[in-house]
């Protein structure tokens, strides 16, 4: 299990471009993040992101894939760091984030780059929230599984504004980002 000194450790190394750490509890601060020229970084499960976290990985210029999943402490304000990637991000799975809302999707549409989102199981999301999203034109996979409080209505407008767009409404996916 990695820690503190071995991701600042890690951080060094200019050759890193993929980092999963997964579970990872033992990690308290992420600020050594902001210094690495990662493609893809996989957070999924680590109690300790926060909104701070969102805060260093939003100058990670190069990225293209992250995963956030499951991290409870990630809040909507979190996101506003994040719209600094627009132009890179292109795969963001913040599925079981459960303290996002409608907020979170207003800076997220300012992702032009991103091509597939997993909202599964942020269960405050609403339609307003989803039209947040009309404007990300190269979104081609959304994930939706068990938003209760998005209509049929807004999902149908969603796919005409974007009709290349596959969106997923049951669980028939895993939740981990491809």
């Amino acid at each position: 299990r990695i820690k503190d000194d071995g991701l600042r450790e890690a951080a060094k190394l200019n050759t890193v471009v993929e980092l999963d750490l997964s579970d990872c509890s033992l990690i308290t601060s992420f600020a050594s993040l902001a210094e690495m020229k990662l493609k893809r970084l996989v957070l999924s499960r680590c109690a300790k992101v926060s909104n701070d976290c969102l805060k260093s990985i939003g100058s990670i210029t190069t990225l293209e894939t992250l995963d956030v999943s499951f991290c409870w402490n990630v809040t909507d304000a979190g996101f506003e760091a994040l719209t600094a990637l627009s132009g890179t991000l292109q795969n963001l799975n913040i599925s079981m984030c459960t303290k996002l809302s409608d907020d979170a999707l207003a800076h997220i549409s300012k992702l032009s780059a991103l091509n597939r989102l997993n909202l599964g199981w942020c269960t405050l999301v609403t339609d307003v929230g989803i039209r947040h999203l009309r404007v990300l034109s190269n979104l081609e996979h959304l994930n939706l599984v068990a938003l209760r409080n998005v209509t049929g209505y807004e999902i149908d407008t969603l796919k005409v504004g974007l009709p290349n767009l596959v969106i997923a409404l049951q669980d028939e996916q895993p939740a981990s980002s491809r």
